[in-house]
């Protein structure tokens, strides 16, 4: 299967560093438990703060501290790549993922950089995305042929996707390895 995995959310936290600039900047005491919806910032706040949050990127904590481990396993039989809109060069994703020994070849195929105006990333092809953004939920089902594991966030948790056939929520990367066995062992099933 190919298999594609999001950045800010799902391998690393960019809200811990979104939130301490914010907080000095507007004089609050937000926490990253506290961003509970995808537009939690309004859109000038968030223009604002998000290109000081990129320079921060070493202070992104990584979700999992056995993240690698994961991404090497699902190496060994499927074909993974990080798809992310996270707008930092490629040069500074790929030496952040090396902190975590998250290297190209081993734990992931290529890194692609999706434009956040311009693209939908259930457009790329892939057979599973796995993603943070609630915004993903509804158009899945104009994708039918794809799956979603929804990456649990504090600003996904209100979407629904018991009535989804094609959207799992996934609460770590422990439960992306199940659900990801599931639907090996399906998909052998129909052979």
């Amino acid at each position: 299967m190919r298999i594609a995995v999001d950045l800010d959310g799902v391998i690393w936290d960019i809200m811990y560093a979104f939130c301490k600039v914010y907080n000095r900047k507007y004089d609050k005491n937000i926490t990253p438990k506290d961003v509970n919806e995808w537009y939690y910032f309004p859109t000038p706040i968030f223009e604002e703060v998000y290109p000081e949050t990129l320079d921060r990127i070493d202070e992104y904590p990584f979700i999992d501290e056995n993240i690698n481990h994961y991404l090497f396993l699902l190496m060994t039989k499927h074909d993974v790549k990080i798809l992310t809109m996270e707008q930092n060069t490629k040069e500074n994703l790929k030496k952040k993922l090396k902190q975590a020994d998250i290297r190209e070849g081993y734990e992931y195929l290529e890194l692609i950089k999706e434009d956040r105006f311009t693209g939908d990333k259930l457009d790329f092809d892939f057979d599973i995305f796995i993603d943070d953004c609630p915004l993903l939920v509804d158009r899945m089902e104009n994708h039918l042929d794809k799956i979603l594991l929804l990456f649990t966030q504090p600003w996904n948790t209100y979407c629904e996707v018991n009535d989804k056939s094609n959207v799992f929520r996934v609460n770590g990367w422990k439960d992306v390895m199940i659900k990801i066995e599931e639907i090996e062992k399906k998909c052998l099933k129909k052979k």
